[in-house]
């Protein structure tokens, strides 16, 4: 009875895409067998009344106030077989077809025992169909270390359409304006040809509708054609995609299916989910998430610690004064050494705390107060390479450059003079001197008075 039912629903979980199963629960997409019998015979039942609706939903009664009508039993019968407006409207929702370790991420926030494999760009896009559009989600927060310049290598092979969709612009401070955001964008990605770009806001819906109009515009010139979302893990894609459907509405006989499984966990999404878009007459595909290549993530096992790592409100900056022979602890991450300059204002955008110290005493308090005060720390002794940089800083109101780091977040630098910095960070992982995306937030007012303190301990002190 289970076999011949799952021929007539995809034996797949509505929240992450994986493959639905009953026997094994400590692997990926486990439900257990009552549960997924009852669901499948529910929804089996369902479907054969929304199918009922779907075509009385176009039958009209005749407005009988404006024809003759000879036998009172025509109106009876009439209005026998026609379905009432109210069974539309309070119809019960289908039960959603979701694992295990969806139900726990989506109602406890619970982190699952499943553990999820890593994917490979390439083994990713070995399912991609050339030529088709690709909305590439990258974190606003985590620009440089989302961007992932592979998968770009990967859309150019397969000859497809790239939309570029930056996320989470409602984590930005206060202060940004999204023309400002789409320019900066813009001109960090000037060397990408023919790429479309909408900044969004998975929580609030800002920019969804220029979305909805490029689709609309590469749906009309290339018929046929497959929409894919990718990206890296935690850039909202899943966020996204229920935000864009929820904008394009459905029809009121449409099954009840539920969002897709959104978390701060990395590899929420463990298959590829299909998402139809109703006013667009489409179906877009949300891939798995990308693993980091370049993000001190690879480097962290412990799940709590990438929970804290991802941003759950607007980013504040921890405003600190620089000169020359004090450095700066970002967590146990990375550490930046003020060398050389005039003396500046340092906003410090990131998840992590923030401790400043005498340079030579900056060694020392890492061996002491790493996981400590400076948290989070790496799972594993890391090896700290270093790389010098010439910051220009050219107004004493205004950031010119940014220093970011790949999963930790960025640093502003505000005043007259350029300056020389040191960023130590493990070998292998990348720093980036970019135009500052947010340069008005260094001010006087703000300023922390730190002396011995560390900013931001109360967040790693909590839970």
């Amino acid at each position: 009875m289970l076999r011949r039912l799952a021929r007539h629903f995809a034996e797949m979980c509505w929240g992450c895409g994986v493959e639905l199963q009953v026997a094994d629960p400590q692997a990926a997409g486990y439900i257990p067998q009552n549960k997924f019998k009852n669901l499948l015979k529910q929804n089996k039942q369902k479907t054969q009344l929304e199918s009922q609706l779907k075509y009385h939903e176009s039958i009209k009664l005749k407005d009988f106030k404006h024809e003759e009508v000879n036998e009172v039993n025509e109106i009876e019968e009439r209005v026998k077989t026609a379905i009432p407006v109210h069974s539309i409207n309070h119809k019960s929702e289908s039960k959603a077809l979701t694992c295990m370790r969806c139900f726990q991420l989506s109602k406890y926030k619970k982190i699952p025992s499943v553990k999820a494999s890593s994917l490979d760009p390439k083994e990713l896009f070995e399912s991609i169909q050339p030529n088709s559009v690709v909305l590439k989600v990258v974190d606003l927060l985590d620009f440089e270390g989302t961007l992932r310049e592979d998968v770009f290598d990967l859309i150019q092979q397969k000859n497809c359409k790239c939309i570029l969709v930056p996320n989470k612009i409602d984590a930005l401070p206060p202060g940004y304006k999204y023309e400002r955001i789409h320019k900066w964008v813009k001109e960090v990605t000037r060397d990408k040809k023919d790429l479309k770009i909408c900044v969004v806001s998975s929580k609030n819906g800002e920019g969804i509708s220029k979305v909805i109009n490029v689709l609309k515009k590469y749906k009309s010139e290339l018929p046929g054609a497959k929409f894919y979302v990718v990206g890296a893990t935690n850039t909202g894609k899943s966020s996204f995609l229920n935000k864009l459907s929820k904008a394009c509405g459905k029809h009121p006989w449409e099954s009840g299916r539920t969002e897709l499984t959104t978390s701060e966990l990395p590899n929420t999404t463990l298959g590829t989910v299909g998402v139809r878009l109703k006013s667009l007459g489409m179906k877009l595909l949300d891939t798995p998430g990308i693993p980091p290549a370049e993000k001190v993530q690879s480097l962290l096992e412990d799940p709590h610690v990438l929970m804290k790592l991802v941003p759950q409100k607007k980013a504040s900056p921890m405003i600190l004064s620089a000169r020359m022979g004090f450095s700066f602890w970002i967590g146990a991450l990375a550490r930046l050494d003020f060398l050389e300059g005039q003396e500046k204002l340092l906003s410090f955008f990131t998840p992590c705390t923030v401790h400043k110290t005498k340079t030579e005493l900056a060694e020392s308090v890492y061996q002491r107060q790493a996981g400590k005060l400076l948290s989070p720390a790496y799972s594993t002794q890391q090896d700290f390479g270093k790389c010098l940089l010439e910051v220009p800083c050219e107004d004493s109101k205004k950031a010119s450059y940014d220093i970011s780091i790949p999963g930790i977040g960025w640093v502003s630098f505000t005043g007259r003079g350029n300056c020389s910095v040191d960023v130590h960070t493990p070998q292998g992982l990348p720093v980036y001197l970019r135009p500052s995306i947010m340069p008005f937030e260094a001010r006087r007012e703000r300023l922390f008075n730190n002396k011995g303190k560390t900013l931001n301990i109360r967040k790693w002190n909590q839970g």
